[in-house]
């Protein structure tokens, strides 16, 4: 009797403590499902931080500047940088993008009744009717561009939280980069003692491959931007500047940015020029052959490098649970996620019985 009541105690111990994880996991679930908004602007303004950090390293090092006025310096200079490159071109990218914006419709209307066409051809007359593309697709876009640019975060879809937020991402990543070893430490202390130095070494990777991955993104995007306008100008295609800022622009979303690129160009071209469509798709393929063989792996040498396959899921599922947010932070995520994988698990795991790599 006694062995048996010990048993039932144990089985009791264990089914509470299995429930009491589970209750811990799904409030933890919760918790940042509910913190979200404040999960994304660390994210964003850790990026602001590594892009910070890195220029504002080379001005510590090699001039010897202090690093907070570094840092402070490096974000007035890009800040000022952006605005006017924005004052010059926006008079330009405004006329342009009011063309794209204006021909897309018709473009839509062509792209509906080819698809009509070809459900006649493939159904017959008698078939049903096919349903309105245009109008579908237009109501979908203007649903969507409601919410592409809060995303995930209600604090963004007004024009003073938008504001707002970039001041809070802006002033969060300055911080960072001004010190960056405290938020280091900080984390560093949460982990056991046995294993802080273990952990201290794969952040500092960590922020050192990012940092790279951020530089190279940067400069992939520049470079796409530039190469997406000069091409589509020497084709004569109308909106070329606003084009090949969309270009830039979505590089920063890998794989899918580049195909979500060409839409508005092909579409453009479809209808102003279809003699020029063929031209278009050349030109997205072709700089994106040379972008992803050649400037990408030397760009990208010393950053951490993502499966295309395994990065194409993540975004689809990030988009899937967060919006358009998700898929903008989905690969800086993935890579950091990577980088902290193999430096705390595959290489602990690998490394002999009684040792771990420092």
């Amino acid at each position: 009797m006694a062995d048996s009541a010990r048993r039932i105690t144990i089985e009791s111990a264990t089914v509470a403590r299995v429930v009491l994880v589970g209750v811990a996991v799904w409030a933890l679930a919760h918790l940042l499902w509910l913190g979200r908004d404040a999960i994304f602007v660390a994210m964003l303004a850790g990026l602001v931080a590594l892009f910070l950090s890195f220029w504002s390293d080379l001005l510590v090092d090699r001039v010897g500047m202090h690093r907070g006025i570094a840092a402070v310096l490096v974000l007035l200079v890009s800040i000022a940088l952006f605005a006017g490159l924005a004052w010059l071109l926006w008079p330009t990218l405004q006329d342009q993008f009011s063309t794209v914006r204006a021909q897309l419709p018709r473009a839509l209307e062509r792209v509906s009744d080819w698809a009509r066409g070809v459900f006649t051809a493939l159904g017959g007359e008698g078939g049903p009717p096919m349903p309105d593309v245009e109008q579908q697709v237009q109501m979908r876009l203007r649903e969507e561009a409601g919410t592409i640019i809060g995303g995930a975060l209600p604090l963004l879809n007004t024009v003073i939280g938008g504001v707002f937020g970039v001041f809070v991402v802006l002033a969060a990543g300055l911080f960072m980069a001004v010190d960056p070893q405290v938020y280091r430490n900080g984390l560093v202390r949460l982990v056991p003692p046995r294993g802080r130095a273990r952990v201290g070494a794969a952040l500092g990777e960590l922020g050192h491959t990012m940092r790279w991955w951020m530089v190279g993104t940067g400069i992939s995007m520049l470079i796409i931007a530039v190469a997406t306008t000069l091409a589509l100008w020497a084709i004569r295609l109308p909106g070329f500047v606003a084009l090949g800022v969309i270009a830039g622009l979505l590089q920063f979303i890998p794989t899918i940015g580049p195909f979500l690129s060409a839409i508005p160009a092909v579409a453009l071209a479809l209808v102003i020029a279809p003699s020029k469509v063929v031209w278009v798709i050349l030109i997205y393929v072709g700089i994106q052959a040379v972008e992803s063989n050649f400037l990408t792996p030397l760009i990208m040498k010393k950053a951490v490098h993502v499966p295309p396959g395994l990065s194409i899921v993540f975004q689809a599922l990030m988009a899937i649970v967060f919006g358009f947010l998700g898929l903008l932070l989905a690969v800086p995520i993935l890579a950091a996620t990577l980088v902290l994988v193999e430096r705390l698990y595959v290489e602990n795991d690998e490394a002999p019985d009684g040792e771990a790599t420092a």
